[in-house]
């Protein structure tokens, strides 16, 4: 497995889907900040957008339940990632 790391400029959803395709993908792999209800409304969610629009499979990696972001910090196991798209 190959995986290529991008920083990329522009608007957020658009340069992720836009990326994928130039380099032809084979997944697009998303860490999400698990806002829900009326912050999700307002601030919008890239990674829903990017699983609209992609032309490749989309896999998401949520926070720990409880906490915002904590990967690598000793928090407990990860929650299972979702895949769309398949």
């Amino acid at each position: 497995m190959r995986a290529t790391p991008r920083v990329l400029r522009g608007v957020a959803h658009s340069a992720i889907t836009e990326a994928a395709a130039a380099e032809r993908a084979d997944l697009i792999v998303l860490g999400t900040h698990g806002r829900s209800g009326l912050s999700r409304f307002l601030l919008g969610s890239v990674a829903q957008k990017v699983i609209a629009t992609a032309t490749c499979p989309v896999m998401t990696v949520h926070p720990l339940e409880g906490g915002k972001g904590g990967a690598g910090k000793g928090r407990g196991p990860r929650r299972k990632p979702a895949v769309a798209g398949e």
